[in-house]
């Protein structure tokens, strides 16, 4: 009931202050998903122009097998009802599917939607995603700005450590402040960062975390097989 009513909250258009969502995406939809019928054939439903219907075969795209599944995100991510879009997103970064089907729904109208296009990208660890990850860490919604920094951590520091020093550098604000938790995480250190302060101080603190991954980058390599 509680998941329900924050997905048609947020639908309103009502702010979501960011201390309100403590879990993941994952635990609304699955709470939500626990509260609707199972669906008996995904792909009908999800076409459906019968909304309860509909929202039934998304929920369903994430009881399917990995191959049946595949068959049916491209639409699925393409749907013009935000949960089976964020459902399909879910999915997605689960079963290996197609990091190009998914990018675009980073900039979906839908919070849900744009939280979970960034964590299936963030799990498929699509390198042609992190410029568009970097744009979204400037998103309107505190929960989906997380989900986003989340995303970039799940990269290897080669890939996003630069990058994301260059945002405390001259990103805006909100960027600067998620680009800084995304450090963090990756690095798995903490930081000094204050996204208010003048471009000099920034540029120095930005310099140290760099120097930092430079000295200990040993630490970051992957065991050979």
């Amino acid at each position: 009931e509680a998941a329900i009513g924050l997905v048609r909250t947020r639908e309103a258009g009502a702010p979501e202050p960011e201390a309100g969502i403590r879990g993941d995406a994952r635990d609304i939809l699955e709470e939500i998903g626990n509260a609707i019928p199972d669906s008996t054939d995904p792909p009908a439903e999800i076409a459906s122009d019968d909304l309860p219907t509909r929202r039934r075969g998304a929920f369903g795209l994430l009881r399917l097998e990995p191959a049946a599944a595949k068959e049916i995100l491209p639409a699925a991510l393409k749907s013009g009802d935000p949960i089976v879009r964020a459902c399909a997103c879910f999915v997605a970064g689960r079963i290996g599917a197609d990091p190009a089907d998914v990018r675009p729904v980073l900039r979906d109208s839908h919070w849900l939607a744009r939280a979970e296009a960034a964590g299936a990208l963030g799990r498929l660890e699509d390198p042609e995603a992190v410029s568009p990850l970097l744009e979204a860490l400037g998103d309107k919604d505190a929960y989906v700005r997380r989900r986003v920094a989340a995303a970039l951590a799940q990269f290897h520091p080669d890939r996003v450590v630069s990058v994301l020093a260059a945002e405390l550098r001259t990103g805006e604000p909100a960027r600067r402040e998620w680009a800084h938790r995304a450090l963090e995480s990756v690095l798995r250190r903490d930081f000094p960062f204050d996204p208010a302060k003048p471009e000099s101080h920034r540029e120095v603190w930005a310099k140290d975390i760099e120097d930092w991954y430079a000295k200990e980058r040993a630490r970051f390599e992957e065991p050979a097989p």
